[in-house]
């Protein structure tokens, strides 16, 4: 999922979200939770009203770097197209810059150099990481990779 921006990570059920300016991806880290607690099954999030253009505004991407296997929760969020490596082969960015694997850039080129995302209206595109970034960078990345319209 397209993370929320750099305050993403909620630590406490009523903590604060992050303002509404990326993605919708919260990840709700309740580590000091009593052990056998159970999950948050109504947690909190945006309303759709917060996304300006839905169908432009990428909601899930396609995450193959690190230790993005079954029952793996990192890294269950993406923080972009490229990034650099952190905490060994396990990496919040869709191809990693300087890691030790190429998990990512290997299935970006059995691709065809592109990569699928699903929309918040609902449609899927498959794009090369540098159509989606709009005015922002691969490794800063904007338009598609944000809530807001044209940017």
């Amino acid at each position: 999922m397209n993370y929320a921006g750099p305050s993403f990570m909620i630590t406490s059920r009523n903590g604060p979200l992050p303002a509404p300016e990326y993605g919708v991806g919260i990840y709700y880290n309740l580590r000091g939770s009593a052990p056998g607690s159970l999950p948050d099954w109504e947690p909190r999030g945006f309303p759709e009203t917060v996304v300006q253009d839905p169908a432009g505004t990428l909601l899930l991407v396609e995450q193959p770097e690190g230790g993005n296997i079954a029952g793996n929760d990192w890294p269950s969020f993406s923080m972009g197209p490229v990034g650099p490596a952190s905490g060994g082969d396990q990496s919040p960015y869709q191809i990693v810059a300087g890691g030790r694997q190429k998990w990512g850039e290997v299935a970006y080129g059995l691709h065809a150099r592109r990569f699928n995302y699903l929309f918040h209206d609902g449609h899927v595109a498959i794009h090369r990481l540098t159509d989606t970034v709009g005015t922002g960078t691969t490794n800063a990345p904007r338009g598609m990779w944000t809530m807001k319209a044209g940017d």
